[in-house]
């Protein structure tokens, strides 16, 4: 016989009714003195539930050779031993309590890892059909009519996960890749040429596209004569050719790699059209009027955004293939629209507020900066841009042009307002050097950074052909040079910058 607690012949054998094993007496006394309960099956156990057991002589002989080292008789210090003797029962009492919670701690770890290797499939399933579910919705989206939209309740759809981490991954690449770079922009203007002066009465509001990976560098598209001839100046570089679009543009640009323009249409249409091929491709979507088209150099440079004045918002390839919504919109009528460089960050503007987003988070609650307050101007706000830096955001409104840290609280200025008459104006892509034309003046200002403020540089005359009918201008340079384009009503005027 062994003990069940201690593993060795017990000097004074019982058994217990509950458990039917054999303990040491003095061990399982003290054990159902301290629990209360057998120390195999746990189940409620007294002292008068234990019965002795009688050895035969042979048995007691074998115990006490096995305990011989433990009897008081054998030493000439009794007590010592004991209270050795003691101490081992103390010992293999706690052994076995430890044995007992190591097997139960095993027991819930096991418990605890299957029930987590089962939720992370649960919730990666989860992931799995909400993905397909916004895909089907998304697609479903596509052939909705514009009527019907309207009537439909604003709906959020977001991105799916891959696209947001490629759009994540890619956005911290190509800001730690242009982090370093310089403006080309030359803000010693000493006279305007007129280059070139074309008729333009149906090119769309002149846009601009950059570059920041290899020195910054700005460029502006437009159509010319009969809107089938496109013009597309960078500095001075530019090229013209012949594209084959029946409706009428609303909305003009051209992709970095110079491959893709992309419009939209007064009819509500988005599209894409292949230089090179000649191609043209249609998006099965309708939209409100475009406020936004860009197709950024480095993150999904495979697709463009888009914006309409709605607040509706999608990425779509450059092919036409596919198109994601971001955002359903339908949260108000807005003017404007401005892209971050890191591509995440979408400002979004009406008369009284610009809202800027996240659009991997497009859910979220917008960041404000409302009129009156953060923007502390009157009139109506007219317009925003973001520097190539990252840290501005460039602010018109009907009296004023400011610029604003994005890394400080909302509302605290990069650079003070500069009083305006006109909304005819541009800046080069750092923010730094602005440019207005107004009272029949081209005026050159440059950021001053210890007073915070643009001081004026250069201030020349300049009579556009149609003066009274101006729509836009902008800036464009490159390593080659820099040019002011002029839009008025029906005229587009390209001027060297000398």
């Amino acid at each position: 016989m062994f003990c069940a607690i201690s593993g060795k012949p017990p000097r004074t054998p019982v058994v217990s009714l509950v458990s039917k094993c054999v303990f040491e007496k003095d061990l399982i006394e003290q054990y159902i003195q301290e629990t209360g309960n057998d120390p195999i099956s746990n189940a409620p156990l007294s002292v008068d539930q234990l019965l002795i057991i009688s050895q035969t002589p042979q048995q007691s002989a074998f115990t006490n050779a096995v305990n011989s080292s433990t009897l008081n008789s054998n030493y000439s210090i009794p007590n010592l031993l004991s209270s050795l003797q003691n101490e081992w029962d103390a010992i293999m009492l706690e052994n076995f309590r430890l044995r007992k919670q190591l097997d139960a701690f095993t027991k819930q770890l096991s418990t605890a890892l299957y029930e987590r290797d089962a939720a992370k499939i649960v919730a990666s399933n989860a992931l799995r059909e909400r993905e397909q579910l916004v895909q089907e919705l998304n697609q479903l989206s596509l052939h909705l009519g514009v009527d019907e939209a309207e009537e439909s309740e604003e709906q959020v759809t977001g991105l799916p996960q891959d696209l947001i981490e490629q759009l994540l991954n890619a956005s911290k690449e190509y800001v730690n890749i242009t982090k370093k770079n310089k403006d080309l922009f030359v803000d010693e203007v000493s006279e305007l040429v007129c280059r070139n002066n074309y008729n333009a009465s149906d090119s769309p509001v002149l846009q601009s596209g950059s570059k920041l990976r290899s020195g910054l560098s700005k460029s502006v598209v437009f159509t010319i004569d009969d809107g089938n001839t496109v013009y597309y100046t960078q500095g001075d570089k530019n090229s013209q050719f012949e594209i084959n679009v029946e409706e009428k543009l609303e909305y003009l640009t051209m992709t970095p790699n110079e491959e893709y323009l992309i419009f939209s249409t007064t009819d509500g249409k988005i599209g894409t059209y292949n230089i090179k091929e000649s191609q043209k491709h249609v998006l099965e979507i309708r939209t409100d009027e475009i406020i936004l088209i860009q197709s950024h150099e480095y993150i999904l440079n495979d697709q463009f955004l888009w914006v309409d004045k709605k607040g509706k918002v999608g990425y779509s390839s450059l092919d036409g293939s596919k198109t994601t919504l971001v955002s359903q919109g339908g949260a108000g009528d807005f003017s404007r629209a401005a892209l971050h460089k890191d591509g995440l960050l979408l400002a979004l503007v009406q008369d009284d507020n610009i809202q800027i987003r996240n659009v991997t988070q497009f859910e979220e609650p917008p960041t404000v900066w409302n009129l009156g307050k953060e923007i502390n101007q009157e009139g109506s706000i007219t317009g925003v841009k973001f520097s190539s830096n990252g840290y501005w955001m460039i602010v018109s409104t009907t009296h004023a042009i400011m610029s604003f840290d994005l890394r400080k609280s909302v509302g605290t200025l990069a650079v003070q307002p500069i009083t305006i008459e006109s909304q005819i104006w541009d800046t080069d892509l750092s923010g730094k050097h602005l440019v207005i034309w107004q009272s029949g003046r081209l005026q050159f200002y440059s950021f001053v950074k210890s007073s915070k403020t643009w001081e004026l540089n250069k201030d020349l005359p300049l009579k556009p052909l149609e003066e009274q009918d101006l729509k836009s201008l902008k800036l464009s340079y490159g390593e080659s040079g820099a040019v002011t384009v002029l839009q008025s009503l029906n005229k587009i005027q390209v001027f060297s910058l000398e």
